[in-house]
């Protein structure tokens, strides 16, 4: 639009114009200065048409051209469907493509052309290709700045196609795609996370309820801070069990040796030992087998309450 065309519809004897009229673009200064001409020669054949309000919803042209030709404008009231109206009106009247026509019908009322079917009968009253609807949707959900180029036939470097401003439209379209998918699949993985993470805090609640407690009072502030606490203790447990694991492995093999005698090399080894080396440790001399029989327990038992005996006796004594 002209600077001097918005000057004279803005100065004009009307409420507004309407924004269905609004979508389609005007003449050139070249084509509303023949315009005007003929309305001089000829005068309006056809006149401003309105709504009963006065909101201009066909004739831009016609009235600014009327301003330039010097000719009082005349007017018809229209009460009806606009939309319909204004694109029924324009769609034809103008050399339009498949995809500006599309653009035009989907801008004009986009929740009615949401619908397969509403879309496909507007698309055979129209004389538009129900792909070309559906295209241009696409366009006004995700290319809407090219709109108004395309329907005003911009080209060249600052205008884009519609078939271009499709091809935008999907490839914005696939990128939204796989953004809500990453976005569904980061959340599921939280939601496992989560899931697990119950599920541990469950497990360390029941056989630690003072950590429980603690987490429970903000004292432990995450699952990751209980869980070193929960390492600590059993590193602490673990050292313990390596202690009293070699004491017994001493005591055992000093009390009851094997009939060949102990080897000190072999008692020095065996009070190296932790309790995962003494799990996995089936020989602990080359004569002699592990053994940690009942008969052998209470062998080595025997000795010791015998030997408690004798210090008590002599104690006594």
């Amino acid at each position: 639009m002209t600077t001097l065309a918005r000057k004279i519809l803005a100065e004009a004897d009307i409420r507004g114009i309407h924004p269905t009229a609004d979508l389609f673009p005007l003449l050139s200064d070249e084509e509303l200065g023949d315009l005007a001409d003929d309305i001089r020669e000829h005068g309006l054949r056809q006149p401003i048409i309105t709504t009963p309000d006065g909101t201009l919803i066909d004739g831009r042209n016609r009235l600014v051209a009327c301003y330039l030709a010097g000719v009082e404008p005349s007017y018809q009231v229209y009460d009806g469907d606009v939309a319909s109206f204004v694109i029924s009106l324009n769609i034809y009247r103008r050399n339009l493509t498949q995809g500006q026509r599309a653009l035009l019908v989907v801008r004009a009322d986009p929740p009615k052309f949401g619908d397969f079917g509403k879309r496909a009968e507007a698309a055979r009253s129209l004389g538009v290709r129900s792909d070309a609807l559906g295209n241009a949707l696409l366009i006004v959900e995700f290319a809407a700045e090219y709109i108004d180029g395309i329907i005003a036939g911009e080209t060249g470097e600052t205008g884009v196609s519609f078939a271009k401003a499709l091809e935008i439209a999907r490839e914005r379209r696939a990128e939204q795609r796989s953004r809500e998918e990453r976005r569904a699949a980061d959340e599921q993985a939280a939601a496992r996370r989560t899931q697990v993470e119950a599920a541990k805090l469950a497990a360390l609640r029941a056989r630690y309820p003072d950590l429980g407690r603690l987490y429970d009072e903000k004292q432990l502030g995450s699952l990751a801070e209980i869980e070193a606490v929960v390492a600590e203790r059993q590193e602490a447990e673990r050292r313990q069990r390596a202690v009293v694991t070699r004491n017994f492995l001493q005591a055992l093999l000093f009390l009851q040796p094997a009939p060949a005698g102990v080897d000190r090399t072999v008692v020095d080894t065996v009070a190296r030992l932790d309790a995962r080396q003494v799990s996995g440790m089936d020989v602990f001399s080359p004569n002699r087998e592990a053994d940690f029989s009942p008969a052998r327990i209470r062998a080595c038992a025997a000795v010791l309450l015998g030997v408690a005996d004798a210090l008590e006796e002599e104690q006594a004594s």
